[in-house]
């Protein structure tokens, strides 16, 4: 690639408006050797203006790579100023949790292969990351007027509801998988975008590994010379595809109501009516006092992956909305619930629990709302989740740090409507003394309450003597996990994984003492409403 041609883009990133080499913008090696010293990874990054645009028209550039991540929110506030875009790893993860295999793919290509046992799954992945430090390096002169967001560059991925068995081993086997998903995949990008929709600044990022441990011989820091080089290659490179014009695929949608005849059910409504009473019974023996039961739809489909996502989030606009592609494999959401969040020491929970149908109608959402509002069965249900949460939490919060901070506000989505709390907690120490990280906070909240039940291990034992299908992605969580000990992640529920042409989606029914087989079988349609018409839909 020569390095003498500048496009406009470019261009316009120097600090002195030449039209000079475009790699003059970038930082001299020698600052770069000082910054490697302290640092195993570096992400070169360049701030662009990017008010023509939006993460989904920039993404469809992308969407074709074997490994691709799209992470956004249509929530309003100082939550939703952010979107993540990340491809080309680094290195690959992969877990199977009835082996307990670790498969690492990393190399040009991805084709150097190893693998290890360990029996815990999360902590498999802090192995990976192993305590690695990035900074990042701006154009000279650069001064940032908020966050250095390419600071939050770490590894996307999910962990399946299945890596349950890992964490709780007493809760018997699994079902039968049918999906084909590793039970965890996550990958490190080298390519990292962060849009910031405040500012209207896209920071894109060329991360670069510095072997700082090694970089004394003169040897190595001609490879740390090198990789610079190429890191700068790419992400020339990349900005100029930035830069070329690029029209996304008009979207063809339909406007048919769900037509769930067209849809393959997992259990028949017969089926679901017998699992519900069986969870009566154990509730009414005092076995348990609530549980999630759930079905799962599939429908054979042409369209476009990226297109049920971009149908997906037009229809369901959700706090958590995604788009992940991990080879053949695609998982496509508009999630409404975190699954835990990691914020400097601050954890947060946000269980989302209770109902009801809306039908953009002000008079009969009102209606729907109060009802939701006033009912003691949503109340009681929710209370019994606030308090799992706050349990939760409070194993790895340091001693009286244990918030609830909201309690069942009604928030409003496409479709429904859902009572939802937030609970908090400052990171602790544990009994041995050493500090708790965001992988402890998220161990001892896999798998959300609200996905379960509570008690939650009786809830999950019942749900594998019950449920015919492993969950596999579903009731698992998805997002990302920063190398400065951040984490952003959401529950995979309002999810679809497609794959070979396939599409599907599932979704539970919270039972308690006074369900009805037949409110709790609506209740798992509702809740799979926008994933079911963005399939059906979308041409």
């Amino acid at each position: 690639m020569s390095t003498k041609t500048t496009s406009p883009m470019i261009s316009a990133m120097h600090t002195n408006g030449s039209s000079a080499d475009p790699f003059a913008i970038f930082p001299a090696f020698e600052t770069v050797k000082a910054r490697a010293a302290n640092a195993d990874l570096l992400a070169l990054t360049v701030p662009l203006c990017f008010d023509h645009e939006t993460a989904v028209s920039l993404a469809d550039r992308f969407v074709d790579q074997p490994y691709f991540a799209l992470l956004e929110s249509a929530s309003s506030g100082p939550k939703s100023r952010h979107s993540f875009m990340a491809f080309d790893p680094l290195w690959v993860f992969k877990y199977h949790s009835p082996t307990s295999r670790v498969t690492i793919l990393k190399g040009d290509g991805l084709k150097e292969h190893s693998e290890r046992k360990d029996s815990d799954p999360i902590r498999a992945l802090r192995h990976q990351i192993g305590g690695k430090k990035l900074e990042s390096i701006y154009p000279e002169g650069v001064r940032l007027g908020g966050p250095d967001v390419a600071a939050w560059a770490g590894v996307v991925g999910y962990f399946g509801y299945d890596i349950a068995h890992n964490l709780e081993p007493t809760i018997g086997s699994m079902p039968p998988k049918t999906l084909g998903l590793p039970d965890s995949w996550f990958f490190m990008p080298q390519s990292f975008l962060v849009f910031d929709h405040l500012s209207r600044r896209l920071f894109v990022s060329r991360i670069f590994e510095t072997q700082r441990k090694t970089l004394g011989s003169p040897e190595k820091q001609g490879d740390l010379e090198r990789t610079y080089q190429k890191a700068k290659d790419e992400l020339v490179h990349l900005l100029r595809k930035l830069q070329a014009f690029h029209g996304p695929p008009s979207l063809v949608i339909k406007e048919d109501p769900v037509d769930f005849s067209r849809f393959h059910s997992a259990i028949t409504e017969e089926d679901f009516y017998h699992k519900v009473s069986r969870c009566l019974e154990a509730i009414r023996a005092g076995d348990i006092f609530q549980i999630q039961i759930g079905n799962r739809l599939s429908q054979k489909t042409h369209a476009r992956p990226f297109d049920i996502f971009r149908h997906l989030r037009m229809l369901n606009p959700s706090p958590y909305m995604f788009f992940c592609r991990f080879l053949q494999h695609h998982l496509i959401g508009a999630s409404p619930e975190m699954m835990v969040q990691v914020e400097g020491s601050k954890v947060t929970h946000r269980p989302i629990a209770g109902t009801r149908r809306r039908f953009w109608n002000d008079e009969r959402d009102l209606a729907a709302k109060l009802e939701l509002h006033e009912s003691e069965k949503e109340r009681a249900e929710h209370i019994m989740l606030v308090d799992l949460s706050r349990n939760d939490i409070g194993r790895i919060a340091a001693p009286g740090t244990v918030l609830v901070e909201e309690l069942m506000k009604i928030e409003e989505y496409s479709h429904v409507f859902h009572l939802v709390s937030q609970v908090s907690g400052q990171l602790g120490r544990a009994e041995d003394g050493t500090a708790v990280d965001g992988f402890d906070a998220l161990a001892v909240s896999f798998p959300n309450g609200t996905v379960t039940g509570a008690p939650k291990i009786k809830a999950m034992e019942m749900i594998n003597q019950l449920e015919t299908l492993s969950r596999e992605f579903y009731a698992g969580c998805l997002g990302l996990i920063s190398f400065n000990g951040e984490m952003r992640t959401t529950l995979l529920i309002r999810t679809i994984h497609y794959a070979d042409q396939v599409a599907s989606t599932q979704a539970s029914a919270g039972i308690v003492y006074d369900s009805t087989p037949e409110h709790e079988w609506k209740e798992t349609r509702n809740k799979m409403s926008a994933c079911l018409l963005a399939i059906q839909n979308t041409l």
